[in-house]
């Protein structure tokens, strides 16, 4: 009985030590690598003003794929750029290289309502371990000028001849 008793008792505390090693296991990603890739993202307007908050959507091969054919594909990543337009992102070596290099397509994608939209993509072969810069720069296209003042349409329809008096 007293044998029993003291089998359990070292194989609860197996078991509760084990729980904590398991707990205390590194996430998958969770800290920074030197096997990790940067991407450096920097996005202006066609005058160089910097464009803070634009959501940056990250894609890899197959998810950019998807995405050409339908443009609300969940990213594989995404990031918002600072005040300053540009933003940082980390591509942890255990989601992204464990296959070798990838290709990573960063987009941005502007949305008025769901019909109207405009999408500005970066592709890059990015490695394990490597800096990358991309850098968009927003065209967007010229707004008309409205005129100002009141558009009046006045017809007289006797003679053809609109008259102010």
């Amino acid at each position: 009985m007293k044998n029993m008793r003291k089998t359990i008792i070292s194989m609860l505390t197996l078991l509760l030590t084990g729980m904590l090693f398991l707990t205390a296991c590194d996430k998958k990603g969770s800290e920074p690598n030197e096997k990790d890739a940067v991407a450096h993202i920097s996005v202006v307007d066609e005058k160089g003003t910097p464009q803070g908050g634009m959501p940056v959507l990250i894609y890899d091969e197959e998810g950019y794929e998807k995405f050409q054919q339908d443009r609300n594909t969940e990213p594989k990543g995404f990031a918002l750029t600072l005040p300053d337009g540009k933003v940082s992102i980390r591509l942890a070596y255990q989601e992204w290289f464990t296959a070798g290099n990838r290709q990573v397509t960063f987009v941005i994608r502007e949305e008025s309502d769901p019909d109207n939209y405009r999408i500005w993509a970066i592709g890059r072969t990015v490695r394990a371990g490597e800096q990358v810069r991309v850098d968009f720069t927003l065209e967007r296209p010229a707004t008309p000028e409205v005129p100002a003042g009141t558009l009046l349409e006045m017809f007289d329809e006797n003679n053809g001849q609109t008259l102010f008096g």
